[in-house]
């Protein structure tokens, strides 16, 4: 459905757990990543509608291709 790959616990295991302020589509807010795949790769048709940079460089938080979406996070 989506081509992007992942990498399992991208951000660390749930005692790493943190809380990051994304600005996604209208909708700036803290957004929950822990346990989360960090998106490592988008395909062409991928839209990348919001980043996050967790020291490393900006990785994509929020995608969408066609009619479906993918998050690396808790959308709360």
């Amino acid at each position: 459905m989506l081509d992007v790959a992942v990498r399992r616990n991208g951000y660390g295991r749930q005692i790493a757990s943190f809380e990051a302020s994304i600005e996604s589509p209208g909708r700036p807010r803290s957004r929950r990543l822990h346990q989360s795949p960090k998106i490592e790769r988008c395909g062409e048709d991928v839209e990348v509608l919001a980043l996050y940079d967790h020291g490393d460089g900006e990785h994509p938080v929020l995608v969408r291709q066609g009619s479906a979406w993918g998050c690396s996070f808790h959308p709360n």
